[in-house]
């Protein structure tokens, strides 16, 4: 059985003691505090797991792996020219000073490489796929190594760094509410538990880019937001005793400040009952035979 954002409404009334006249001011405060109390009912006692699968591969090198691991040194006026077809990127580590001329299909671009004395990373994204010379050109020393042509862009390509970020927001359609506590990453080959990677808040998580698989995050599926727009027949994504709770939590929220005594009670209820719901929870997870929510945990 589910409450509906209707009968949420009245029962939020009910606890308030409100007249049907004087519904309407409160109704646009209602909302933020129903929002705000199913996300994190929603997370904390009747959490919705969901997963996600993401493909880590090294990008091809156009121009071989031998030539990507190479260490080019020019000298004063010297100048060296690749040609690659297909190319949509370049990117390399470079150290001293220069210019690189790219060429894409019959166009010329100059990039001023500035000096610098540590080895520095740098990028080149092309509009499209293309015939490409790109000229290194020195003005006193350059060294240039970690040179790659590829046929992708984006964080995709770069050769030098270690690690292939993820954005969770962009991988679950901004529905990502934080990764699942109990080995959240799994090795789909080797249906197993997946250590090696590394999550960033609020929403980037990184794979080792050399270790090439597929892999399945679960996460914490956010609740649907009640809006100004929600019929009152939409189901609130809640237990239908959770969905009480967010009426308490609801009912504070609204009369904390005209009329504290019993606003007080409403959320020392709301505090209680979550804490025995939470507690409830984590007995089901306990009781789990298995850590991965597909077989049967929760």
């Amino acid at each position: 059985m589910k409450m509906n954002w209707s009968e949420m409404k009245e029962e939020i009334f009910s606890l308030m003691f409100i007249d049907d006249s004087d519904k309407s001011e409160y109704e646009k405060a209602m909302i933020p505090a129903v929002n705000y109390a199913i996300r994190e009912l929603s997370l904390e006692v009747s959490p919705d797991i969901c997963s996600v699968e993401v493909c880590v591969t090294e990008p091809e090198n156009l121009l071989g792996e031998r030539m990507r691991k190479s260490l080019y040194t020019f000298r004063k006026g010297d100048r060296t020219a690749f040609c690659v077809n297909g190319c949509a990127s370049i990117a390399f580590r470079y150290k001293g000073e220069g210019t690189l001329r790219i060429t894409a299909n019959g166009k010329e671009t100059v990039y001023e490489l500035k000096h610098t004395d540590n080895f520095t990373d740098y990028y080149v994204g092309l509009a499209e796929r293309a015939y490409v010379t790109a000229e290194f050109t020195s003005e006193d020393k350059l060294l240039v190594k970690d040179t790659g042509f590829y046929a992708y862009g984006g964080d995709d390509v770069s050769p030098y760094d270690k690690f292939v970020r993820f954005d969770m927001n962009v991988l679950t359609d901004n529905t990502f509410a934080g990764l699942y506590e109990i080995h959240p990453v799994k090795c789909v080959a080797e249906d197993d538990v997946y250590e090696d990677y590394y999550y960033e808040k609020p929403a980037s998580i990184y794979f080792d880019r050399d270790k090439s698989g597929v892999y399945r995050i679960y996460y914490y599926k956010a609740p649907e937001k009640i809006t100004k727009h929600t019929p009152g027949s939409e189901e609130i994504s809640l237990s239908y005793e959770a969905a009480k709770l967010v009426c308490l939590y609801a009912a504070w929220r609204l009369l904390k400040e005209d009329n504290e005594r019993l606003a007080a009670m409403y959320y020392n209820e709301y505090v209680d009952a979550r804490e025995n719901l939470r507690i409830r929870n984590i007995s089901k997870e306990n009781a789990a035979v298995d850590i991965w929510p597909e077989r049967g945990i929760l």
